[in-house]
């Protein structure tokens, strides 16, 4: 793997220091497949909702109205005390805005970017980066019970979206191919959840008891599933490997997962300038790779599940702390053939149906090479929601290399990705 430049790849501008990680994504991963991932993409999952909900061509709206939703009911709550979002501006130093990075609880701030002190649409276009509002984790507290009256209605059809996405996502989102991952698929049989914490204190105690952290941990031979030599005979990697097989192994506990990657800022890294604001200069060594699943009235929320410097796992999100909770001992035999002797895999088991990839694309290292990306139209959301202030941003999507390893393709050539990121 590529050493580390240190070269500044964003500026970041926040009106207050964040309290909190800051996880851009940039990438979201949605089918696995050998060895690698390839974009999510929610635009037909959104089409069948709006087909199924009789909403004709508001389909494709919905997939822009779902991006800012969560932001959106928490900004119209009506309680007392509740924290101001952040103002992020993002500019990318080599310029352009691809990809777009996305915070999460957020929304496009479409006045900030194009409407900036009265500013034409042509002048305002020359303004450098893109603007974001966005909640910290710990300032979101959906009450869809006590919305403003302009957000009544809204929030009625924001519930049903939401119902909607997570019949869906229990489907498309907890798809493997477990014959590529058959020694995972086995551990998990082995080692049961119940529900979502169970799932989560076991994937954390298989990484922090079985794995270590480093940024060269060498190829997995030809025809071997990457996160299957990651866990079972390697047993080092870095970010991308422990983000990959966290979201393999919540999928096949039956929990919709995602893999994300983009950048991970820490609230140390924002210098106050003297107009108040906060900046910070992220540079490559902030690139990162994490595990998103999706929460009720929260939407997609990161995982953290790369060890600490010290070996010890941080993972948190709403109804869940790693530093609290008590992890069970859960050890991994290097080498353990269990799950790759051809047996197959009984009905009603942890994980999805299995979704073999059988087009041949993508031999490369975990995600490594992402394709099937298209660009997307941003959509402001008129009616009750431009009365409210509030408009929603569609992220385009993105092309992006998640790993530098050199890494040997499926017929045995040795090959270096032409694009780079430089993960940790």
């Amino acid at each position: 793997m590529e050493a580390e430049t240190g070269t500044v790849q964003l500026r970041l501008t926040a009106s207050r220091q964040p309290g909190e990680t800051l996880y851009l994504r940039g990438f979201a991963g949605g089918t696995y497949g050998d060895s690698h991932w390839e974009a999510a993409d929610d635009r037909s999952l959104f089409l069948d909702i709006s087909d199924e909900m009789g909403w004709g061509s508001w389909g494709t709206w919905l997939n822009g109205v779902f991006s800012s939703m969560y932001f959106m009911l928490n900004s119209t709550a009506e309680a007392e005390g509740r924290a101001e979002p952040v103002s992020l501006n993002i500019q990318h130093t080599a310029g352009g805005i691809r990809p777009l990075y996305t915070p999460y609880y957020s929304r496009w701030d479409y006045q900030r970017d194009y409407q900036q002190d009265g500013a034409s649409e042509q002048a305002a276009a020359r303004l450098p980066g893109y603007s974001f509002q966005y909640y910290e984790q710990q300032d979101m507290d959906v009450d869809w019970t006590r919305q403003t009256r302009e957000m009544e209605e809204s929030a009625e059809w924001f519930r049903q979206i939401q119902d909607i996405y997570m019949e869906e996502i229990q489907t498309v989102y907890t798809q493997v191919p477990k014959e590529e991952v058959r020694s995972l698929a086995a551990l998990c049989r082995e080692h049961p959840a119940s529900d979502l914490a169970e799932a989560t204190s076991v994937i954390l105690s298989v990484l922090e008891n079985n794995t270590s952290y480093t940024l060269t941990p060498g190829s997995a031979p030809v025809n071997t599933d990457v996160v299957e030599y990651f866990l079972f005979d390697s047993r080092e990697g870095y970010c991308v490997h422990y983000a990959s097989a966290a979201t393999l192994m919540y999928r096949l506990y039956g929990i919709p997962a995602r893999y994300g990657a983009g950048y991970a800022v820490q609230p140390s890294d924002f210098v106050r300038q003297e107009d108040g604001t906060w900046v910070a200069e992220v540079t490559d060594e902030s690139a990162h790779a994490w595990t998103e699943i999706f929460l009720e009235d929260y939407g997609w929320t990161p995982v953290e599940v790369t060890p600490a410097s010290d070996g010890s796992m941080l993972a948190s999100y709403p109804g869940f702390d790693a530093a609290a909770a008590v992890l069970p001992q859960v050890r991994v035999d290097r080498l353990s053939e269990r799950g790759r002797d051809g047996e197959e895999t009984a009905e009603g088991e942890p994980g999805a149906d299995e979704n073999e990839n059988e087009d041949g694309a993508g031999e490369g290292l975990l995600s490594g090479l992402v394709s099937g990306a298209s660009e997307r139209q941003l959509w402001a959301v008129c009616g009750g929601w431009s009365r409210a202030g509030l408009w929603s941003s569609l992220p385009s999507s993105w092309i992006c290399c998640i790993s530098r390893d050199t890494w040997r393709g499926t017929r045995g050539r040795r090959r270096t990705l032409a694009q780079s990121w430089p993960a940790r």
